[in-house]
């Protein structure tokens, strides 16, 4: 892995319409439908979800190495508010460390938000194991298909 330092920088609308192509991947690559695709891009046009570049520091210049969707989810019993990562694709190997290292612009957000703490499910045991590293809690979240 190079020096280069990861930031994760939210979008603005016009900076989603311009890489709306890439994004979209994003969310075809959990298995997403067209009209989930669809969805999402509603979502983020009127702010209920986020969307998000993970960005090398080159030093002169500036790359994408990913995107991340986002939304604020509300316990309705309990008020507890958490940024939930709903979608996250990754366009080059990125350690563990580097999306932590990032995730400091996520953290102020959800903060000023109200959050308690940033969340996601996952089955992809490589994140959980690397989670376990983190001062994280891991928790097993089970569905029955009907």
């Amino acid at each position: 892995m190079d020096n280069s330092v990861t930031k994760i920088i939210q979008l603005t609308g016009d900076q989603i319409a311009d890489y709306w192509e890439y994004i979209k991947q994003v969310v075809y690559s959990s298995r997403g439908s067209h009209k989930e695709v669809e969805n999402v891009l509603a979502a983020l046009l009127s702010d209920e979800m986020q969307c998000w570049a993970a960005c090398r520091d080159l030093g002169e210049q500036t790359k994408i190495a990913g995107f991340l969707i986002t939304e604020i989810r509300e316990d309705p019993y309990s008020e507890v508010r958490q940024v939930l990562i709903r979608y996250l694709l990754s366009y080059e190997k990125l350690s563990w460390e580097d999306w932590v290292s990032g995730f400091a612009g996520l953290a102020l957000y959800g903060r000023s938000k109200g959050c308690c703490a940033i969340t996601s499910y996952t089955t992809n045991m490589h994140l959980l194991e690397m989670s376990k590293k983190l001062p994280s809690q891991v928790c097993a979240f089970i569905a029955f298909p009907l």
